[in-house]
């Protein structure tokens, strides 16, 4: 069976089926498990899965996806690491087939996994990834669409040196798909315009939409009469961008290296662009945004800052390229950030 390795939030995902790095007791937790859980709703997940708990190792059990665009959350309980001498890569195995029979149970023809136990449970990272690589192109399966998506630089570089992405193995994005999980959002009431509500406060006559993707955060902001200027790296994106708002200016340009030679009111990085840019390379990305900024303007970014890239490496880069922080918040909504938190949303000024 065919599995396909890509970079990003497992939660965004725009499949049937997402699998959950899940505890015996299928109860809450941190990392990718606190993500689904919050995203599907934390109430009505935490009551679905205590009605199918507990969960032994190696097993899985379902439960609907809630507010998440897929349709069902498989709870795949992988082993903790002991040395590697307690069974441990048996039950890793027999984790991936329990979710991958899940699936099939439930009709889904797609499905995304994390890599399991290698977060809290100390699974060693890259035998971990071998062992998700091996298990699911070996396990005979009727689902078509099988993923393991990365979501930080350590992971993705341990896929890397196991050959399953690198040179001539890009990361996988796919515009329309990407873009339709946010129509099917948009369509159940659900507000996706929390970024560009949050860049309008600025009262920005002009905006660089920095990793703009399908243009959700650009075409929602020049809808109120804002000019701006979509840029992202992924053709596939830009593509579909260029096709729901032709009348914008979308450009394809790597981030790390791009200038438009012009500067904007208000540059924002929305959707964990600092994440989704090559290992090694966030300080280019922020200097070259930086460089877009007009005097008493703002760089305006969110992005989860528990994978590997955090708010002081951010704030370092940020400082770096002559800017101060202004103010942060913990959601785009303007939550209260607090120290500790796993996601941040800062804005910087130019130094004066």
């Amino acid at each position: 069976m065919g599995v396909t390795v890509v970079r990003g939030d497992i939660t965004d995902q725009d499949v049937d089926a997402i699998v959950n790095a899940a505890n015996t007791e299928l109860a809450g937790g941190s990392g990718v498990c606190g993500r689904i859980f919050e995203r599907a709703g934390w109430d009505e997940m935490a009551a679905a899965c205590a009605a199918v708990a507990p969960c032994p190792t190696g097993d899985a059990r379902t439960t609907p996806g809630f507010a998440l665009a897929a349709r069902w959350v498989v709870h795949a309980v992988g082993p903790v690491w002991r040395g590697g001498q307690a069974g441990e890569e048996d039950l890793l195995r027999r984790a991936y087939e329990s979710a991958l029979r899940e699936g099939e149970r439930v009709g889904a023809t797609s499905i995304a996994f994390p890599v399991l136990s290698t977060g809290v449970y100390g699974y060693p990272l890259v035998d971990g990834c071998r062992v998700a690589l091996e298990t699911l192109r070996h396990t005979p399966a009727s689902i078509d669409d099988v993923r393991l998506v990365a979501f930080d630089d350590a992971t993705w570089r341990a896929f890397e040196q196991l050959g399953a992405v690198g040179p001539g193995r890009p990361v996988a994005w796919e515009g329309d798909e990407y873009q339709a999980r946010f129509d099917r959002l948009a369509a159940a009431g659900v507000d996706v315009h929390g970024e560009a509500t949050l860049v309008r406060a600025y009262e920005p006559r002009t905006v660089l939409d920095a990793g703009c993707g399908t243009g959700r955060v650009a075409i929602e902001l020049a809808r109120h009469g804002i000019e701006v200027v979509g840029v992202d790296v992924d053709p596939s994106m830009i593509a579909t961008a260029r096709r729901l708002a032709p009348e914008l200016t979308w450009v394809e340009a790597d981030l790390t290296t791009f200038d438009l030679g012009r500067t904007f009111d208000v540059v924002v990085l929305a959707g964990n662009v600092p994440l989704f840019t090559p290992p090694g390379t966030q300080e280019h990305l922020v200097a070259h945004a930086a460089r877009h900024v007009a005097p008493g303007g703002c760089l305006v970014a969110g992005f989860s800052v528990d994978r590997g890239y955090g708010i002081d490496d951010w704030d370092a880069h940020t400082t770096a390229a002559g800017l101060v922080l202004a103010e942060r918040f913990a959601t785009w909504d303007r939550a209260p950030w607090q120290p500790g938190g796993d996601y941040a949303v800062s804005g910087h000024r130019p130094a004066t």
